[in-house]
């Protein structure tokens, strides 16, 4: 941030970015506002060269490099899927395989990065190992980029957080309620890669 008006830096550097790119069209798309709002909206604000956050990748391989801790052949288990700087301090440190649990979108890790990342598990060979027999299919070498299946983190949350009362507090007799709001374990029984499937499905629709 600059302190002297508690402005963030990154916004001032990305409408700096916009009002040089507006100078260079203007009088071709319409007045200086429009063209602004225009040049905005075309993905200049999701540019992250001028974020000073340290992502938790990064800081994790850097840990691991300031503690000589190798990562060669290791897996990375991660909150959210790695935006594509994060994902080439993955390639270059050595590790295999990331899991994640939630999507973003915004990532261009798999299209800036294809050459070295891959999501699908067929015939994947880590970069560090040899196969002659699938050597030159699409995912020989390559880093995997897969989600998580298993407990997550918010459901040892669920399992442990008392929501809900444990007696009667009239009586004091032992006697353990629902939540207030309803029986959170009554949910669907659904797959992730169905619900992908649906919202896959969903999104289509709405374009």
């Amino acid at each position: 941030f600059l302190r002297a008006n508690k402005t963030c830096s990154s916004n001032v550097e990305q409408n700096k970015l916009a009002e040089r790119l507006s100078d260079s069209i203007r009088g071709k798309a319409g007045d200086e506002v429009d063209t602004i709002s225009i040049l905005r909206k075309a993905g200049l604000k999701d540019l992250l060269e001028f974020s000073r956050a340290v992502h938790a990748e990064m800081d994790a391989i850097t840990s691991a490099a300031r503690t000589g801790k190798p990562l060669t052949g290791s897996k990375m288990y991660v909150t959210t899927f790695p935006c594509h700087y994060c994902a080439r301090h993955i390639v270059a440190s050595g590790i295999y395989e990331v899991q994640y649990i939630e999507p973003y979108p915004k990532s261009l890790a798999m299209s800036l990065h294809k050459d070295a990342i891959t999501s699908e598990e067929i015939d994947w060979v880590p970069p560090g190992k040899v196969d002659q027999d699938k050597k030159g299919n699409s995912n020989y070498q390559k880093v995997l980029f897969k989600p998580f299946v298993g407990v997550s983190p918010r459901l040892y949350a669920r399992a442990f957080t008392k929501d809900r009362p444990l007696k009667d507090y009239n009586t004091g007799e032992m006697k353990i309620g629902m939540p207030l709001w309803g029986n959170k374990w009554n949910i669907k029984k659904v797959s992730y890669m169905q619900l992908e499937a649906d919202l896959t499905k969903e999104s289509s629709h709405e374009r």
